[in-house]
């Protein structure tokens, strides 16, 4: 686990962009529906917001005290769901 998201190119198989922003191992992605932004969360506690067409962050989100483990998107991709380790759900 390297703490990076990478964006492949599923034709020639290449890294296109490699992500940094995570301070330990990313747990899960979860993409924004007819977009292509994406939320990452991480055994750092936080849960970030990705722009997919310039690679750049878009937010940052704090609040978990432990690991962040999974995300969950609403249908409409208006809101995202993070569960932690610290036996928290936020919204």
């Amino acid at each position: 686990a390297d703490k990076t998201i990478k964006i492949w190119g599923l034709d020639f198989g290449d890294t296109h962009r490699t992500l940094h922003g995570h301070s330990d191992s990313i747990t899960d992605i979860r993409f924004v529906r007819r977009t292509h932004n994406f939320f990452s969360s991480s055994k750092d506690g936080t849960v970030r917001y990705w722009d997919g067409d310039r690679f750049d962050q878009i937010l940052l989100l704090n609040g978990h005290t432990a690991e962040v483990n999974c995300l969950g998107m609403s249908h409409t991709g208006g809101f995202v769901l993070s569960g932690g380790m610290d036996r928290q759900i936020r919204v």
